[in-house]
């Protein structure tokens, strides 16, 4: 990337697809209310290649994302997710005999796990993330 680029990633939970509008493979964003859940990275031009770079003083709920910028495709391999949240301890578990029901527990534990910020949050990803505390 030369001096000045800027590199836009958008972060979103759905692709565009009818009713929300059309199906183009862009992300869906009406949901998101006001957050603009965006990142703008402006290139020094001294970057090497492979350089990385993750956001600071924020964090993006996301399933997807999309990238505006690079004058090449880039693959899913220039890309790598972290997973954050606060460092909380399991008290308890709980299996069965049901894989179904095995997979909600996992799931409402991730659930739970990926919106534990420092504080309860409800929704990451939009501008609501102190939502169970009434603000």
């Amino acid at each position: 990337m030369g001096r000045g680029t800027n590199l836009t990633i958008r972060h979103g939970e759905l692709l565009n697809h009818p009713p929300y509008g059309p199906d183009d493979g862009r992300i869906y964003t009406d949901n998101l209310r006001n957050a603009l859940a965006r990142d703008v990275y402006i290139s020094s031009g001294a970057e090497a290649d492979g350089a990385e770079w993750e956001p600071t003083f924020t964090q993006h709920g996301f399933r997807y994302i999309e990238v505006h910028g690079l004058a090449a495709a880039p693959s899913l391999d220039d890309f790598t997710a972290l997973e954050m949240h606060t460092a909380v301890a399991e008290t308890g578990s709980f299996t069965s005999s049901s894989p179904l029901l095995n997979q909600i527990q996992s799931n409402c534990q991730w659930t739970a796990r990926s919106n534990l910020m420092s504080i309860p949050t409800d929704c990451c990803q939009r501008d609501e993330r102190r939502g169970w505390m009434g603000a």
